[in-house]
């Protein structure tokens, strides 16, 4: 039941595409309605066959549901929304034209696929991502979506078929009594389909693990590697081809397999028996990189490890949020790094010590690191839920029972003493990069807004301390929606800021994505590349009222000189009334039509037909009142609206608009 509601109602996101697509209005019905005869159907079922054979009505309304979803995203949200994803087609385009898509600049694609600057990759120098950095499976993956799709929605459309792809193999491979799992693991999860739509290279992951992890406790048993075995150690090959988390996977899987099979035929032979595993593993990961290899090999290796090497500005969904957002440390980002390194080493230890224990966990220690270092993306922990779903599922579950640790200490607290020493250079080293304080003071001083009803702030002015001991280059970036904009352009400030000193710079926002309004709340930070540091600003949160006009609707035409009386009531972003006096605030009108015509133009408060905007100022209860007249009949409504006003500051907080008729 849980699995038939929660399918049917992830199709509703996408309501709001109704009105754009016929595919969309042809199958939100169809969710709608197939979820509630299945739910009637599930509440009648007599028998466990009723509902086994209910389960597939329920994979199908899966799979209704995602295509719902994809024509919704398609009509919605045009444009790629990750580098990712406009990389992976170039990338393509080029080798399906004969060209060697590693080290060739896709700078292009951003404009080709319309990917904006909050979903493109920055690098502390100053620079952005231009060139592939991911092994060879997704390439060819684009390609093949090239060839069957073709078009600017191709990468959506094939991810979305990987989505449905995994979502097949996940209920063919779960014990009958446990595939609505599979349903509930895949569609509703937002953040699996916003993955699949954004072109993101973890989803050719998921498939792939979902066949790997199934039964893995049993790789090798006797010996030997079954026919299914080896066909698993050529899907972890792909992964491996697919995607670096998959390396992160590697040695947990291996260990894995070692620790499994050591009890039953000794460790000689449980190394042997994972030894052709991962050779069958690289032969598949070689197969299909050699082509690139070949043509370039410098080229190629450069570009895999380009995320090992990029420096890309911190960002993400971890402990880097207390740097980039609150302001803890930054002086040392290296430390991050140095972290994720050492507890993916501490994990393997503890992996191997705790094994009877932490054996069904294969599937998630690999996030662990990733959560600790500058690039926290939960991506990386969605393209893992199948893989465990599967895991822990697996009819094997009676072989972790029977397993036997390989070190036996002596006393009780000898074992979690062992643990807690594996763990303890990543936390003295996440302690070291949240210590460590950032080399630069940053602080506001003021902001500046375009004219009109966006009223974004497009400059900013700020004071910058280096209170570190050498001269420093510092790049600025904002944060609205939890990805950086491009680095706003300096227009007065030192390119070098000296040691010690205290310079005053100018910012101009690089492009319309990076404004933000003026209710918004925006971190702030500066980045230097050398070395590796990140300052935050705090938060630019340049206003906190809201200008809340009331009535919000005059529901009926008003005679020639006739009166409204408008209350403009202080609000704080959340809704609750602000009682603050002297707060100024004004009411702006504007005539609607084409015309624009200035003669309809209301009186407010007596100031005289035709003031499009009159100043007024709060009371006690935060509140301003217009009485405006209309004194000319029109065919045309006058348009008010109030904001929140002041000097040396732009309009900010601005209220809905209310639209008022004068005539017969």
């Amino acid at each position: 039941m849980l699995a038939v509601v929660a399918t049917s109602a992830a199709a509703f996101q996408f309501g709001s595409a109704l009105p754009y697509s016929w595919l969309v209005a042809a199958l939100l019905p169809v969710a709608f309605g197939g979820g509630v005869a299945l739910a009637i159907a599930v509440l009648a079922a007599r028998s466990e066959r009723q509902l086994a054979r209910l389960d597939w009505v329920l994979l199908a309304l899966g799979c209704v549901s995602l295509l719902t979803m994809l024509a919704g995203t398609l009509f919605t949200h045009p444009g790629y929304t990750s580098d990712e994803a406009a990389f992976e087609q170039a990338a393509a385009h080029l080798l399906l034209h004969g060209h060697d898509p590693y080290g060739a600049n896709l700078s292009w694609a951003f404009t080709q696929f319309r990917v904006t600057p909050r979903y493109q990759t920055f690098l502390l120098n100053g620079g952005e991502a231009t060139t592939l950095g991911y092994p060879a499976l997704p390439t060819l993956v684009a390609a093949v979506g090239n060839l069957l799709v073709g078009g600017t929605e191709a990468q959506p459309i094939t991810y979305v078929a990987v989505l449905l792809v995994t979502l097949v193999l996940l209920f063919k491979l779960l014990e009958r009594r446990l595939r609505p799992l599979a349903v509930l693991a895949i569609v509703p999860l937002p953040m699996m389909f916003l993955s699949a739509t954004g072109g993101l290279t973890e989803i050719i992951l998921a498939p792939l693990l979902v066949f790997v992890a199934y039964r893995w406790s049993s790789t090798g048993r006797g010996g030997r590697l079954t026919r299914l075995q080896k066909w698993q150690a050529i899907a972890f090959g792909l992964a491996l081809a697919a995607q670096q988390e998959a390396w992160i996977l590697a040695p947990f899987l291996v260990l894995a397999i070692l620790l499994m099979r050591r009890s039953e035929i000794g460790f000689a032979q449980a190394a042997k028996v994972a030894g052709r595993y991962v050779a069958i593993a690289l032969l598949a990961f070689f197969v299909l990189n050699l082509t690139f290899i070949a043509w370039g090999p410098k080229a190629w290796l450069l570009g895999v490890t380009t995320p090992l090497r990029q420096k890309a500005l911190p960002l993400g969904q971890g402990l880097i949020d207390w740097t980039v957002y609150l302001g803890h440390g930054g002086g040392m980002l290296s430390a991050y790094s140095y972290a994720a390194l050492a507890l993916l080493l501490g994990l393997l230890a503890l992996y191997v010590i705790e094994f009877p224990r932490l054996a069904r966990a294969l599937f998630a220690l690999p996030v662990a690191p990733l959560f600790v270092s500058t690039r926290p993306l939960f991506p990386y922990f969605i393209a893992l839920v199948g893989a465990m779903v599967v895991s822990v599922t697996s009819p094997d579950q009676d072989e972790f029972h029977t397993l036997q640790p390989l070190w036996r200490p002596p006393r009780r607290w000898h074992r979690p003493a062992a643990g807690a020493v594996c763990l303890v250079p990543t936390f003295v080293l996440i302690v070291l990069a949240l210590a460590v304080p950032a080399p630069l003071t940053v602080r506001l001083l003021a902001t500046m807004g375009l004219s009109g009803p966006g009223s974004n702030i497009y400059r900013l002015r700020l004071s910058v301390h280096n209170r570190s001991g050498h001269a420093l280059t510092p790049r600025f970036v904002t944060n609205a929606v939890g990805s950086s904009s491009a680095f706003w352009h300096q227009t007065s400030g030192p390119r070098s800021l000296a040691a010690g000193a205290t310079r005053v710079y100018v910012l101009t926002a690089p492009d319309t994505t990076a404004m933000f309004g003026a209710n918004e709340a925006v971190a702030l930070g500066a980045a230097t590349s050398s070395p590796a540091t990140f300052s935050s600003g705090g938060r630019i949160s340049a206003h906190g009222y809201i200008a809340d006009l009331e009535p919000q609707q005059v529901d009926h035409v008003l005679a020639p000189g006739q009166s409204v009386t408008f209350t403009v009531q202080l609000r704080t972003v959340a809704g609750a009334a602000v009682h603050q006096a002297g707060v100024p605030v004004a009411l702006t009108q504007s005539v609607a039509g084409p015309q624009g015509n200035a003669e309809v133009l209301a009186d407010i408060n007596h100031q005289g037909p035709g003031m499009h905007t009159v100043q007024g100022r709060t009371n006690r209860e935060g509140q301003a009142t217009f009485r405006v007249t209309g004194n000319h009949e029109a065919t045309q409504p006058v348009l008010f609206q109030a904001y929140v006003t002041g000097p040396g500051q732009p309009p900010y907080g601005r209220s809905g608009t209310v639209s008022v008729l004068w005539g017969h």
